[in-house]
């Protein structure tokens, strides 16, 4: 799977290494993270990544 970094919040890593954790595991961590900061701190972020492909 994917996680947070734990040396730089704004990063998501894959310590699994290649194969672990897919874009489909990184896509649904940046909505938990959108909401949970929206939850708690009322703040919508928006995403910077830019998508390719079909979602």
């Amino acid at each position: 799977g994917v996680e947070v970094s734990t040396q730089h919040a704004n990063f998501i890593v894959n310590p699994g290494g290649v194969g672990s954790g897919t874009a489909t595991d990184i896509m649904r961590l940046i909505a938990q993270i959108q909401e949970r900061v929206a939850e708690v701190c009322g703040v919508q972020l928006e995403c910077e990544v830019q998508l390719v492909g079909d979602w």
